[in-house]
């Protein structure tokens, strides 16, 4: 099996208190991913009239604007999409979660981003996703990461290091899972030497304006 077990939030939720990240089952339904990855969904003006079409996201990244990260593709989802496909409702019931530890400023999701780790892709560089010093009080930043398709158990998935141990774990979630870590945390991504592309969301969930977007 090549996924990485998930819980249920309020389990999960007990496992983030104590190690900083955790695996929450179905974040995203079905109908969702579906949405996601093939479409069809179009942003209509007042009058009617269709200015831009969603048709999933492997078709998405042949023509919208991507940043190359390391081989790796980042394209942010419009705006419209977000809404027509009610992300932020999905999202809801982890971040109230996540606001009870996170503060003294009212966190915001700064970005819906989807990426597209292609075959052959090479492993990332290790690295935190929150450049600023951490306040010892209070969590600042997390991102949530959520697998969107099938994949292989040789697709790659999130390498954690743990620096206290001096240990790693490999986290490779089912589609609709999330994935949740505090910005604090080194991790990269592995390479995909799977016969599949790999394709997830993630968003950032942080009281400060997030330097990565």
């Amino acid at each position: 099996m090549p996924y990485t077990p998930s819980e249920p939030l309020e389990r999960a939720w007990k496992t983030c208190l104590s190690k900083k990240y955790t695996i929450v089952s179905t974040v995203f339904p079905d109908v969702l991913l579906e949405r996601l990855m093939h479409g069809e969904m179009s942003k209509i003006t007042r009058s009617g009239r269709s200015t831009d079409t969603w048709k999933g996201a492997p078709l998405e990244f042949e023509h919208r604007y991507v940043i190359d990260r390391q081989g790796r593709y980042d394209m942010k989802l419009p705006d419209f999409v977000v809404d027509a496909s009610n992300v932020p409702h999905y999202l809801e019931p982890l971040l109230k979660k996540l606001r009870t530890i996170m503060g003294p400023k009212e966190p915001r999701v700064r970005t819906h981003n989807v990426m597209f780790v292609p075959v052959g892709c090479k492993n990332q560089a290790w690295h935190t996703d929150d450049r600023k010093r951490t306040d010892p009080k209070y969590s600042k930043y997390f991102t949530i990461l959520v697998q969107l398709n099938d994949i292989d158990d040789a697709c790659g998935g999130t390498e954690l290091y743990d620096t206290r141990t001096r240990t790693t774990r490999v986290v490779r979630c089912k589609p609709g899972d999330a994935f949740v870590f505090s910005g604090d945390t080194k991790h990269r991504g592995l390479a995909n030497n799977g016969r599949v592309d790999r394709f997830f969301y993630y968003c950032s969930f942080s009281c400060n304006r997030d330097v990565n977007v």
